[in-house]
């Protein structure tokens, strides 16, 4: 039987909004200010988190089945993108096309693309990371990763720097782009671990971070874009893993250290078997946190203040599922 992963991950990702979105207590704790459904053609939403560096984009990339052990799982790999706030300490590392297309007509009232414009931003800007989210049908078991570069840079090569007339301030060295992709990202990832605990009334049973290589992005003369190995940054990544009690009996970091490539080096594991009191800093991650408030939404008797649906009128090419 072929399984419709577009459907599948669209089905699993509104079920846990929707279900937050009856809870306003829910939404207070993880500073969620709303998300909303982009109606595009890959199963899309939009996150508006108070504090965030700007409004978050995420949108499945690609699905597929996959076997580990004897467990038949789905995976689905999510692009993270950040619209930055002008005023946010980031904003000048994104590229000036970036930094121009966001004070532009090409974004909207909720700071997000217009519907009718959305075809002229490139699929690469704002790209800040990714997050993949295995799991299995019943969804006893769940793995959730966050990925991205320390600094995600974007640089011209030696020939094309020397081929272009830099006029501007900022092209005063070959960087077009340089910002802190993992710390960009991370938000996120926190509130979709912490949406995630409250959906399944589920805490987190382990907890893994891993570190690579990085690698920048060049422009070469002819437009093309390549990848290459660098010192200035390291890739690093962030699992959490929801298991249903009693399965791997007592395996459950193997679970996880089974999907490290052969280049990842673990720098945190750890088995979650009694509530964090406190917020537990991943070493070499900032701002990555093991964090309590993932297993007071697992357990906190929460009640919904709401007797109908939402609705939301404003937003003409997204549908809102939670507003606050």
């Amino acid at each position: 039987m072929t399984t419709d992963f577009d459907s599948y991950f669209r089905n699993k990702i509104e079920c846990l909004l929707i279900k937050s979105s009856w809870v306003g207590q829910v939404q207070q704790r993880l500073a969620l200010e709303a998300v909303s459904q982009v109606w595009s053609d890959r199963p899309e939403w939009y996150f508006w988190i108070q504090g965030a560096p700007g409004v978050y984009s995420l949108a499945l990339a690609d699905g597929r089945g996959l076997k580990v052990g004897n467990q038949d799982l789905s995976l689905g790999q999510f692009t993270v993108k950040c619209y930055p706030h002008p005023h946010c300490d980031a904003f000048g590392g994104f590229s000036a096309c970036e930094q121009t297309a966001v004070m532009s007509n090409l974004f909207d009232e909720t700071h997000t693309p217009c519907i009718e414009t959305r075809n002229r931003i490139p699929d690469m800007w704002f790209t800040v990371g990714s997050v993949s989210v295995l799991m299995s049908e019943a969804q006893t078991v769940t793995l959730l990763t966050y990925d991205s570069l320390e600094k995600m840079r974007l640089s011209r090569s030696p020939e094309q720097y020397q081929r272009e007339s830099c006029t501007r301030a900022r092209d005063a060295d070959n960087l077009i782009r340089n910002i802190p992709g993992w710390e960009l990202g991370y938000t996120l990832f926190d509130c979709l671990i912490g949406l995630y605990a409250f959906y399944c009334r589920r805490a987190p049973s382990f907890v893994g971070a891993a570190c690579s290589p990085g690698f920048e992005y060049v422009l070469a003369p002819d437009q093309g874009i390549r990848c290459q190995s660098t010192d200035a940054t390291r890739q690093l990544a962030l699992s959490v893993l929801f298991v249903e009690p009693g399965r791997f009996n007592g395996q459950v970091e193997t679970f996880w250290r089974q999907r490290l490539d052969p280049g990842e080096e673990v720098a945190y594991a750890a088995e979650c078997k009694d509530a964090a009191l406190k917020p537990i800093e991943i070493p070499e991650l900032s701002p990555a946190i093991v964090n309590p408030l993932w297993w007071e939404l697992a357990a906190g008797d929460y009640k919904s203040e709401k007797t109908t649906t939402c609705g939301c009128g404003t937003h003409d090419h997204h549908t809102c599922l939670l507003e606050s």
